[in-house]
């Protein structure tokens, strides 16, 4: 099939700088790209207005307001008059440079995409994973991951989807893995595998801990984190063990208080206890054994643990 431009229109057109065509139309996004034909169609030389725009295109103003900086950056809106431009760099006023800040700005941002495929089709990854139009503050810093942290395309991707799995498509997130990577030298596919699995089996050590506890969906404290890895991973405590410790500090503080979990779960593993049947037969040799030996045994539990607490729990008392 062959296709051609219709000449014949029914309504008169309007310019656009051919630049934008040329230059940007690979980076821009589709919302990037209806705004500045908006702006051009109705617009030209005249206020823009953010809340009319952000109405039309059924989308919030600040997503309006960060697009019109997209192209100001770029030389085509002046922000300062609220004018529109004419798309000449040089008709924007003349300003001070401001300090150069520690992740590129927007007209950074869209310079290294042009110039590098590889961090044009990282944005456009990326744009797919957040399931909208990249913010400036995202694609500055998916930017500065590559070109500062030494991070390859891959491997950023790679952050992406894992973030996409654990549900946390933030860019905090996204920023804080990678650095974590880049300073422990994470920079292979191989490595990164690696990582992504502890990181998964550190998130269902989470979960598995967080349920058995009958706690709300949520991330976890360093401390529960922590704790997760230990009674769920290493010590392979089962999920009625856990809730079993969970009883243990309600009925003592009345509250949850995962520092006094620990404490008992400590004090379980030390005694090879990873299951509820194992519990009950360290308690019953607990109370057969004779009165002197039974209360050194006592005198070597860990603060206000005991094994009547224990018989409590396992009773339900």
């Amino acid at each position: 099939m062959k296709f051609k431009v219709c000449k014949d229109f029914k309504t008169a057109p309007f310019p656009v700088p051919s630049e934008i065509v040329d230059s940007h139309i690979k980076l821009a996004g589709a919302l990037q790209l209806r705004v500045i034909l908006y702006c051009l169609r109705h617009t030209y030389d005249a206020e823009i207005n953010p809340a009319l725009m952000a109405e039309f295109f059924a989308v919030s103003e600040e997503d309006i307001n960060d697009v019109l900086m997209f192209w100001a950056e770029l030389g085509f809106i002046e922000y300062e008059g609220a004018a529109f431009s004419s798309g000449a760099v040089a008709a924007t006023p003349v300003k001070v440079a401001p300090p150069k800040p520690p992740k590129p700005d927007r007209k950074e941002v869209a310079r290294r995409g042009m110039e590098s495929p590889e961090i044009a089709f990282l944005l456009n990854e990326a744009q797919q994973k957040f399931g909208r139009m990249l913010k400036q503050s995202e694609s500055s810093v998916l930017v500065w991951i590559y070109d500062d942290l030494g991070l390859d395309v891959s491997i950023i991707l790679m952050i992406l989807e894992h973030a996409a799995q654990a549900e946390k498509v933030n860019i905090t997130y996204i920023e804080r893995v990678a650095r974590d990577w880049a300073e422990n030298g994470i920079d292979t596919i191989s490595a990164a595998e690696q990582r992504i699995v502890q990181l998964n089996n550190n998130r269902s050590a989470w979960n598995k801990m967080r349920r058995a506890f009958g706690l709300d969906s949520r991330s976890p404290s360093e401390t529960e984190a922590k704790l997760a890895v230990l009674a769920v991973i290493e010590w392979k405590m089962s999920d009625e063990l856990l809730k079993k410790a969970y009883d243990a500090c309600v009925d003592s503080l009345g509250k949850y208080n995962v520092k006094y979990i620990k404490k008992v779960l400590t004090e379980w593993n030390k005694k090879g206890i990873t299951t509820v049947k194992e519990l009950e037969a360290a308690s019953l040799a607990e109370v057969q054994k004779p009165s002197k030996e039974k209360s050194k045994s006592k005198n070597s539990i860990e603060g206000s643990i005991d094994w009547s607490l224990m018989d409590q729990i396992i009773n339900g008392e």
